[in-house]
């Protein structure tokens, strides 16, 4: 906002004189003891900022972070500013006004990816039946949010009304029985398969990889003996197939592969129909490792990912076990990362991890799925964005989310609201939760920001310069036009003449209706109007004859009243 210019004029006369014939003017107004009474906007400066810190120590940061503040330190400004502006004068001042790194939507949903989060495991879909634990996901049949909340029941304790919990789990739009076994380590435990050391100190551990897929890790390196270790699957029921078309996928890592250590011998993927669930040593065991498509047989530190598969169609009918044996000596020492395990019918089946909010409703005692006014980005949201995982220091989300936000939510209407959760990475503060609060302004998703401009009336008593939030607003022309086109079908009368003439007729305008059409522009025009906001407005009106009439409303956050008194 700028000062009006005529005011600045006039206000300079007062301060500082001028060469005649203003200063006759000036000598004519000093005699009548007179001080004038205007109505002005401005801005705070770098150096008002300072003046008023002076007054209330509140403003070093060259913003206000109290409103009680506010209607200290700016009198001090408006008095250093304008020092011959006196009774009856008016100021409508916009400053900076700090209102926090977070906004105050954001706070529940961030809680309840810190500290409320939670992933579906292994044993997990197998208490929802054989055959989500076999395939371990939801998908459209067994739906997650007909089985989420006995879930949380079983792992949350004590929940409150309203309690919100993050959960993350599997799903695949892919139907059981074209699926048998999946298992990608995002429970973040070895749950979902069985580890058995048989000999050395090192054993097969679940872990995270900087480049951001979870594994089941084995690795004999730095141990005081030779490894010897089994991970092996659950038992896989394969009756049922389409003939001939079940396959075994995998995707892993293996490097450091020195001699003597031999794929297929010391390193090697296994299945067996017989093993007892115990002791992998009395069970017969058939080699699975070259008949892959592709195994990783580089040597060094070949840290490359691999997919490869190999058909189970010999075993089709039967029930068994897949082992993942890995053997090392004190001298050779492989790494081996087994990332994915699937089991299909022949064709890949896409497997996607989500995270959705669930909210607890203690009348009923059921976690629902959330409103849609928290989001927790997902894997595959990252992947669309071309971002790996998380954001972080080097990827920020303001680059991406606006954009991503016109895609989740495609239909959004103005002022809609969204606050999403996301995974951020950086090597100064490790792995966190942070979250944004957005709103849907102009046709575009605009983040929250700590500092904001606000403004905030001032009027003179004639001692002294007291915080009045009132603004006062004219009605123009573009308004009226705005005015006439809305009331076009429900006042045809009274929209003609107003297009004709700007003004209201009051033969053929009500006064609820002027009163609506009046405050529904102030919303357009100043909105978001903050509670307890003020307005003083004029507008014209045939009576007949010209005239002016003045509304004096105030907003209360979500509706208007007439200012009487």
């Amino acid at each position: 906002m700028k000062i009006v210019k005529k005011q600045i004029v006039l206000i300079a006369v007062l301060l500082f004189g001028a060469c005649n014939p203003l200063e006759d003017e000036l000598e004519v107004v000093e005699a009548e003891n007179s001080i004038p009474a205007l109505d002005i906007e401005y801005t705070l400066t770098e150096d008002d900022y300072e003046t008023a810190d002076e007054v209330c120590e509140c403003a070093r940061f060259g913003n206000f972070s109290d409103e009680d503040d506010v209607k200290i330190g700016i009198p001090a400004v408006l008095n250093d500013v304008f020092p011959a502006l006196g009774n009856g004068s008016s100021a409508i001042v916009t400053y900076d006004f700090f209102r926090g790194f977070d906004a105050p939507e954001e706070e529940p949903w961030i809680d309840a990816a810190d500290d409320n989060r939670y992933s579906v495991v292994a044993a997990d879909y197998t208490s929802v039946s054989a055959a989500a634990g076999n395939a371990g996901f939801f998908n459209n049949t067994t739906r997650a949010a007909d089985n989420i909340s006995d879930i949380l029941k079983a792992n949350i304790t004590t929940p409150t009304d309203g309690d919100l919990a993050a959960v993350t789990f599997k799903w695949s739009s892919s139907e059981y029985s074209n699926y048998t076994f999946s298992e990608n380590y995002n429970g973040g435990d070895l749950s979902g398969v069985q580890t058995i050391s048989v000999t050395g100190d090192e054993a097969w551990e679940w872990d995270s990889s900087s480049s951001g897929y979870n594994y089941a890790g084995m690795s004999g390196f730095g141990g005081d003996t030779g490894n010897e270790d089994w991970l092996i699957t659950p038992q896989l029921d394969l009756t049922g197939r389409n003939a001939g078309t079940t396959t075994l996928r995998l995707r892993q890592v293996l490097a450091f592969l020195d001699a003597p250590t031999v794929v297929g011998t010391d390193i090697a993927v296994r299945i067996s129909t017989d093993y007892n669930g115990t002791d992998p040593s009395t069970a017969t065991w058939t080699d699975l490792t070259a008949q892959f498509d592709q195994f990783p047989t580089g040597s060094g530190a070949d840290f490359g990912q691999y997919e490869s598969q190999v058909s189970l169609a010999a075993w089709e009918g039967q029930q068994v076990y897949i082992g993942f044996y890995y053997r090392s000596t004190l001298d050779n020492s492989a790494l081996w990362r087994v990332i994915d395990i699937g089991v299909d019918n022949g064709t890949p089946v896409n497997i996607t991890t989500q995270n959705e909010f669930y909210e607890y409703s203690e009348s009923t005692d059921f976690w629902s799925p959330a409103d849609e006014d928290g989001y927790f980005v997902t894997e595959a949201d990252f992947e669309s964005m071309g971002v790996f995982l998380n954001f972080g220091s080097d990827v920020p989300a303001d680059d991406y989310l606006p954009q991503f936000l016109t895609t989740l939510r495609p239909f959004a209407q103005e002022e809609d609201e969204q606050v999403i959760v996301y995974d951020y990475v950086s090597s100064s503060s490790g792995a966190q939760i942070r979250g944004d609060f957005y709103t849907f302004l102009g046709g575009t998703w605009v983040k929250w920001e700590s500092t904001v401009a606000q403004t905030l009336g001032f009027a003179h008593d004639g001692t002294g310069w007291e915080a009045d939030n009132t603004i006062k607003y004219s009605l123009t022309g573009d308004d009226y036009t705005a005015i006439a086109a809305a009331y076009a079908s429900s006042n045809s009368a009274g929209s003609e003449s107003m297009s004709d003439f700007g003004n209201y007729d009051i033969g053929l305008w009500s006064s609820t209706e002027i009163f609506e059409s009046i405050t529904t522009r102030l919303e357009t025009n100043f909105g978001p109007i903050p509670a307890g906001q003020k307005y003083l407005v004029s507008y014209a009106v045939w009576k007949p004859g010209n005239d002016v009439f003045t509304l004096n409303v105030i907003y209360d956050g979500s509706s208007w009243s007439e200012i009487t008194e």
